[in-house]
């Protein structure tokens, strides 16, 4: 049997184009991701935000001593303390608030700590887990600044804190 001369020309011709289409058929369903014609699968890449800007915005808040302006208040730190307590005591009328006012003053104190201390550390939540109420601890720390600049600026300061330890 001689295997050209035995099949008829056409007959040949449409044996070959099959043979071809299957050859084709075949190359692109290994070669392509249906439905794209892509020979290669997408690649999807994930960019995140950077984390520096908030790394670096969550390190100043950790150093608040680094942003703010250190005090110095002269005289003795404990009857400093012992002032600026009766001070913010003089700012508030229900006693109730001013109970907590002087337990903030006691922790201080108990703790051997002045408002220099205190204000570099800007820390409210130190004295709430002492059992100071949110709002008294607050303010206790953030109006340590105003209390030093009204000591300072008005030199009837002295004569209030003597006053106040005149009192105890």
């Amino acid at each position: 049997m001689k295997p050209r001369n035995d099949v008829p020309s056409d007959i040949r011709r449409d044996l070959y184009r099959e043979s071809q289409h299957r050859a084709e058929r075949r190359s692109k369903k290994a070669s392509s991701l249906p439905g794209t014609g892509v020979p290669y699968p997408p690649i999807s890449i994930n960019v995140l935000p950077t984390q520096t800007s908030n790394a670096s915005m969550v390190a100043a808040s950790l150093e608040p001593s680094a942003s703010i302006e250190p005090l110095v208040i002269p005289g003795a730190r404990d009857a400093a303390v012992r002032d600026y307590c009766k001070w913010l005591e003089s700012k508030v009328i229900d006693e109730t608030y001013k109970a907590d006012i002087r337990k903030a003053c006691e922790v201080t104190l108990a703790h051997h700590l002045d408002l220099e201390l205190v204000f570099e550390d800007q820390d409210p939540n130190f004295f709430m887990e002492q059992g100071v109420k949110r709002g008294t601890a607050r303010r206790f720390v953030r109006d340590i600044r105003e209390w030093a600049a009204y000591v300072s600026r008005d030199a009837p300061g002295e004569e209030f804190c003597q006053d106040i330890l005149e009192d105890d």
